[in-house]
């Protein structure tokens, strides 16, 4: 997509509150664009028609198997069926890393009237179950599920490597949903993926329609939801935090995930890609109406206070699950927002909660305090600030040593005395070096206000100029 029609679509959101995607076989809608808390509805539609499957991942910031599994889903197409797929439920709480910001997400589906942000997202949740014939809950839980007590981290109070249901069976409207033939069915395919039976899944039923039962708080899940209010079945599918890899855990949910498709006859067109981490990131940033450039992590963005800037886009390997949070301002999530320029910044990049890379933001008189320049004159050593003058005599030799930054290397830019040219075939610019006497500046219309007596010393990055310095030499008057 180009970067004017994703503008256009963001225009448009600001104005309607979500904005959609189509093509003939898939929508992307989002919700809430630019808050912290937006979120991406995905539904990909099968050349034939079938049952839905809604896969929903990161309401709890904290599990990064089930949003990255979810994520392996988006780019697929489908022979037969369709997929609603909502990967990053919960965005604040991803990018933090956390299980809940105000509150478990994931108990918010009981009758309580909104507070804050969780239920606003609850709600497009809960519109989404209504159109689909199967959901399931990507999570991953600590431990490892055993109906058994052997450990501390394999129980019957563990979570993690399960598929998790509410009861054996429900009733919904005459319609008998049988929950644990289909999570057997379920294991009995996923496990014959899983060499190693110590990581096999296992059946855990939380009895929460049981009024003895231990887990009370179930009633309001969402599977809960979905199944006795859209009467639906609904699954947990847990990989276990204790598994080290992240790709690991995504792997058993996706393990999971195509033995649910294949029970409810969801076909999927082509394969797709496990997840790998996001690398060689390109931003996109304007600055007021220019045009954009490309900056990477580690790079410097040096403009003027009361600049405009904007990051109007990205291409980074994979492209899902990137944000930009620009510090001191806006949101977390600061992905097309125009940002005014006041002060120094930091333009954090992250792929979910992991940082992958930062970008500086400095206005000049910022960048000008940072900045010293080193000259010697008749061999004595001179050290220059942004906006101060050095004094010369015709006869007097000087050399424009070096310049001194914390901000970058001195090989990063050039720095060049206007008016001055070496005796050389080209001229690429840089003055670094040279000895040259003070009579030899007298090209005038390089001097300030055309005068023949100030020269301007100016250092540039990426041909841009960041800081000034003068020479002023006491020509004789004629």
């Amino acid at each position: 997509r180009s970067v004017k029609s994703i503008l256009l679509k963001y225009f448009i959101i600001l104005m309607l509150g979500s904005f959609s995607i189509f093509a003939d076989d898939l929508s992307e809608t989002v919700y809430f664009p630019g808050e912290d808390h937006e979120i991406t509805v995905i539904q990909i539609k099968g050349r034939e028609p079938g049952n839905t499957v809604m896969l929903l991942g990161g309401i709890q910031g904290d599990e990064p198997g089930g949003y990255l599994s979810a994520d392996a889903y988006l780019d697929i197409r489908l022979r037969k069926g369709n997929l609603i797929v909502i990967p990053r439920s919960n965005l604040p709480s991803i990018l933090n890393n956390t299980r809940a910001v105000n509150g478990d997400m994931n108990r918010r589906f009981g009758e309580h009237p909104p507070i804050d942000y969780e239920d606003e997202v609850v709600a497009i949740i809960k519109k989404y179950m209504q159109k689909s014939d199967l959901f399931l809950n990507l999570h991953d839980g600590w431990g490892f599920y055993n109906p058994v007590y052997i450990d501390k981290n394999r129980n019957p109070r563990r979570f993690g490597q399960s598929i998790i249901i509410d009861a054996e069976s429900y009733e919904h409207n005459g319609k008998k949903i049988e929950l644990m033939n289909l999570a057997q069915e379920v294991l009995r395919l996923t496990n014959a993926n899983i060499s190693d039976t110590l990581l096999h899944l296992h059946l855990m039923n939380t009895k929460t329609m049981d009024p003895n039962t231990p887990f009370p708080d179930m009633k309001l899940t969402a599977t809960y939801y979905a199944l006795t209010q859209c009467g639906i079945p609904a699954f947990g599918v847990e990989s276990s935090k204790n598994i080290g890899s992240d790709t690991d855990k995504a792997l058993y949910h996706i393990y999971a995930i195509n033995a649910f498709l294949k029970l409810f006859d969801v076909i999927p067109e082509f394969p797709f890609l496990p997840y790998y981490p996001a690398r060689n990131c390109e931003s996109f940033i304007r600055v007021n109406e220019e045009k954009e450039k490309i900056y990477r992590a580690g790079d410097t963005l040096f403009c003027d206070m009361g600049d405009n800037i904007q990051i109007t886009g990205y291409k980074a390997i994979p492209h899902r699950g990137i944000f930009f949070d620009i510090s001191g301002t806006g949101t977390s999530n600061d992905l097309y927002r125009k940002v005014t320029i006041r002060k120094e910044h930091e333009i954090t990049i992250r792929q979910d909660s992991h940082i992958i890379g930062k970008i500086h933001i400095l206005p000049r008189k910022e960048s000008q305090r940072f900045l010293r320049y080193l000259f010697t004159v008749n061999d004595e050593n001179i050290l220059l600030k942004e906006g101060e003058t050095l004094n010369l005599r015709p006869a007097d030799k000087f050399i424009i040593v070096e310049v001194i930054s914390e901000l970058f290397d001195s090989k990063e830019v050039k720095v060049n005395l206007k008016g001055w040219v070496p005796s050389m075939s080209s001229n690429p610019g840089e003055d670094r070096g040279y000895t040259i006497r003070g009579s030899e500046l007298n090209w005038k219309k390089y001097s300030v206000y055309g005068k023949g007596r100030v020269y301007p010393v100016v250092t540039l990055l990426n041909n841009e100029e960041i800081s000034t310095v003068y020479i002023s030499v006491d020509h004789p008057l004629p």
